[in-house]
C-alpha cells in the first residue's frame, strides 16, 4: 500500500460521513416542520388526471403523517450531526474519531430499525384506507406489498452504507493515518 493510503481513504470517509450527516440532518429538519400537501399539485394536472393526482396526496398524507414522525425527526437529527462530527473528527486526525464514528454509526443504525419499524406500524394501522386509496383490494393488495417492499429495501441500502463504513473505517490502514505511523 502507498503511504498515504489511509489518508485518502480516511477523506473518502470523512466525506462520505459528512454527506451522510448532512443529507440525515436536511431529512431531520423538513420531517421535523412538516410538509403541508396542498391542492396545487392537483391544479396542475390534466383534468382528466386530477382524481388520480387527488388520491397521489392523500396516500402521502397518510404515509406521512405518522405518529412518530416528529419524535423521529428530532432523532434523526441528533444521531446525524454524530456523523458530522465523527467525519470532520476523521479529517482532524482526532485520536478519538474511530469511537465517535462507531457510536454514531450504532446510534444511526438504532434510528433506521426504529424509523422502518414506525413506517411499518403506520402502514399497518392505516391499511384499510391505503388499500382502498391504491385501487381496492386485488390491486391494492399488492401495491400495498410493494410500498412494503420498497420501506424495507430502502432501510436496508441505508443500513448497509452505514454498516460499511463502520466496517471500513476500522480497518489497519485508518488506525495507522490516526495514529500517525
Amino acid at each position: 500500500m502507498p503511504p498515504n493510503h489511509g489518508a485518502r481513504v480516511s477523506f473518502v470517509l470523512a466525506t462520505l460521513l459528512v454527506f451522510m450527516g448532512s443529507c440525515g440532518v436536511f431529512h431531520g429538519v423538513a420531517d421535523l416542520e412538516g410538509v403541508h400537501f396542498s391542492t396545487r399539485a392537483t391544479e396542475q394536472v390534466a383534468p382528466d388526471q386530477a382524481e388520480l393526482a387527488e388520491q397521489m396526496v392523500e396516500i402521502q398524507r397518510t404515509l406521512y403523517n405518522e405518529p412518530n414522525r416528529r419524535p423521529l425527526a428530532a432523532a434523526n437529527i441528533v444521531v446525524s450531526v454524530l456523523l458530522v462530527l465523527g467525519g470532520l473528527f476523521l479529517l482532524a486526525r482526532r485520536p478519538t474519531a474511530l469511537w465517535l464514528v462507531k457510536q454514531a454509526i450504532l446510534a444511526n443504525v438504532v434510528w433506521i430499525a426504529l424509523k422502518l419499524g414506525s413506517w411499518l406500524y403506520n402502514t399497518h394501522l392505516h391499511s384499510a384506507r391505503l388499500s382502498d386509496l391504491l385501487g381496492g383490494s386485488a390491486q391494492g393488495g399488492g401495491d400495498m406489498q410493494w410500498m412494503i417492499v420498497s420501506m424495507i429495501v430502502a432501510s436496508l441500502i441505508n443500513l448497509g452504507a452505514h454498516l460499511f463504513i463502520a466496517w471500513r473505517v476500522s480497518r489497519k490502514d485508518i488506525r495507522a493515518f490516526l495514529s500517525g505511523t
